[in-house]
């Protein structure tokens, strides 16, 4: 039974779920409360707190929903047309924190973050 998003000590549940992706935080949760649940996961989402840069970012370097850290890792930013202000000047991004992850980013046009009054 779940109660205000927390899981109690009735609940049970077992046996071996397979996903391909995942939310790292959600599979830790589920097993430090079950015991006897196994979980395989091929790939984990990165869990932006940001939903915006969270769209942002699963939409250029994920599968729309969510990026992997794998994918994360390996994203670059081009000076295509294409990469250009993906973040600029959108006043709604609060946060970043996540950016450290997208550790093949090695540099990016000086005005990318600019006008981005809320960040």
């Amino acid at each position: 039974m779940c109660v205000n998003n927390t899981l109690d000590s009735s609940s049970v549940l077992k046996g071996t779920l397979a996903c391909t992706v995942s939310y790292k935080e959600e599979v830790d949760y589920l097993l430090e409360r079950f015991n006897d649940l196994h979980i395989n996961a091929q790939a984990y989402y990165i869990k932006f707190e940001d939903p915006v840069v969270e769209q942002i970012c699963a939409n250029k370097w994920g599968d729309g929903t969510g990026v992997t850290e794998n994918n994360a890792a390996n994203a670059v930013l081009t000076d295509s047309n294409a990469d250009k202000n993906l973040f600029r000047s959108n006043t709604q991004i609060t946060k970043f924190n996540e950016f450290s992850k997208f550790i093949m980013i090695t540099s990016i046009p000086d005005d990318e973050f600019s006008g981005c009054t809320s960040l």
